[in-house]
């Protein structure tokens, strides 16, 4: 894949599914969101192990951006623990769609990027 690589999805650690969702759509008009609990892969890994932490999200839009809310109910090692302790929230990453995810991945690895994990879910690779 050559040239620009759109953003389609902002994502914050949050504390409430619940709260958060109210809050942008009273704040922004966004939504309606759409929440998935307890999210389980058909393929997972983090830092090279099989540790899957307890997470929750929710999924809406806000114009052409879709906002993704994640909710982690343990204390795991995640890649959302790794930015913020239990009770903390904040920005967590972006995302873009890309039409060959192995040769995204390998660029990504090429450029010196570490990978942190790296799943497979309801027909989508993630990294």
């Amino acid at each position: 894949m050559s040239g620009k690589r759109a953003l389609f999805q902002e994502a914050y650690l949050v504390n409430s599914l619940e709260e958060s969702a109210e809050k942008w759509a009273r704040a922004f008009d966004a939504g309606p969101f759409f929440a998935v609990r307890h999210h389980r892969t058909d393929e997972f890994s983090y830092r090279g192990g099989q540790i899957e932490a307890d997470v929750s999200y929710a999924f809406g839009y806000l114009g052409d951006m879709m906002i993704q809310f994640i909710e982690q109910h343990d204390d795991k090692p995640s890649i959302y623990r790794d930015m913020y302790a239990r009770g903390q929230e904040g920005f967590h990453h972006v995302a873009y769609l890309v039409s060959d995810f192995a040769a995204e991945r390998q660029r990504w690895l090429e450029m010196g990027y570490e990978l942190a994990t790296e799943l497979y879910a309801d027909d989508v690779n993630a990294a």
